[in-house]
C-alpha cells in the first residue's frame, strides 16, 4: 500500500473516531432555591400538592404566572420546597397556597437562583422573605429529596 493510500485512511479513521466521541454537556445547569417553613414543617391547614410559584416580570406580579416547564420545577413537602430552573428564574415571585382551603398569595419578593427564603403562615397569610442565612446541607438534602406525592 503506498503512503499516499495509507494517509488517506489514517485520516478517514481519525475523522470517524473524532466525529463519534461523545462531548460533555455544556447547556445550563439547574441553579436550586429553597424554601422551608418557619417552626421546621408546613402547618397542618396548608395543602401541600396546592403550593405554587408564580412567576413575575415586574415588582406588583401583575403578570403573575404558575412556573412553566420544561426548564423549571417547583414542588413542596413537609420540610419544604424546591425550585430549579436551566436558565434562571424571572427577577420577582408569589407563592399562591391553598390555607384551610382558601387560595392565598404572598406578597411580591425578588427572586433569584441559589437563594434560600423562609415561608412563614399566620392568620391565613402568606410571607415569604430571603433567610437570613444559607440553609444547612442536611435542611437542603431534606427539602431536596421531596417524596414523589408533592413532585408535579
Amino acid at each position: 500500500m503506498n503512503s499516499k493510500r495509507l494517509s488517506r485512511l489514517l485520516s478517514s479513521v481519525l475523522v470517524t473516531l473524532v466525529a463519534s466521541n461523545a462531548f460533555p454537556d455544556i447547556g445550563p445547569k439547574p441553579d436550586p432555591s429553597y424554601f422551608r417553613w418557619k417552626g421546621g414543617k408546613a402547618p397542618a391547614d396548608v395543602e401541600l400538592i396546592t403550593v405554587w410559584l408564580l412567576e413575575c416580570k415586574t415588582a406588583e406580579c401583575a403578570d403573575a404566572q404558575p412556573t412553566s416547564m420544561p426548564n423549571k420545577w417547583f414542588g413542596c413537602g413537609p420540610p419544604g420546597c424546591y425550585a430549579t430552573a436551566g436558565f434562571g428564574f424571572p427577577p420577582y415571585a408569589e407563592l399562591s397556597a391553598k390555607i384551610a382551603g382558601r387560595r392565598v398569595r404572598s406578597k411580591p419578593f425578588k427572586m433569584s437562583s441559589g437563594s434560600f427564603y423562609d415561608i412563614d403562615i399566620q392568620a391565613g397569610q402568606v410571607n415569604v422573605s430571603e433567610a437570613a442565612r444559607p440553609f444547612s446541607d442536611k435542611d437542603r438534602r431534606s427539602i431536596a429529596q421531596l417524596p414523589s406525592q408533592y413532585r408535579p
